[in-house]
């Protein structure tokens, strides 16, 4: 897990980055659109703020995080990161891993998880 856990980290540098260069681009050129720019930024913080809140609850080993970091991963495996996709998926995709994140017991619903019996 340590593999997903820097991926997550380099992720969340990688838009806190893109979002300050967002920012610096209408600071320095005139014909650049301010305010798409500027929305343009806040989403990618936003964005940098989510990769942060499901790796600290990774660490927490949260159920929820672990499926939400495989489809991040996923996701960043179609993209220009996708070495940082790749690296996290085969780090949350471990069997140490996914023994750690599997659950069979009550769920915090209170409905059973894992396979229904019929």
């Amino acid at each position: 897990m340590k593999h997903s856990l820097l991926s997550l980290k380099i992720l969340i540098g990688f838009y806190i980055v893109l979002a300050l260069l967002l920012l610096l681009i209408p600071i320095v050129s005139n014909s650049a659109n301010v305010g798409g720019m500027i929305f343009t930024s806040i989403f990618t913080s936003g964005w940098a703020y989510f990769h942060y809140k499901v790796r600290s609850s990774l660490m927490l080993k949260k159920y929820w995080a672990w499926i939400v970091s495989i489809i991040i991963f996923g996701m960043t495996t179609l993209s220009i990161l996708f070495p940082l996709g790749i690296l996290g998926l085969m780090g949350v995709l471990k069997k140490e891993t996914r023994h750690a994140f599997a659950r069979n017991d009550l769920g915090e619903t209170g409905q059973k998880i894992g396979r229904a019996h019929v």
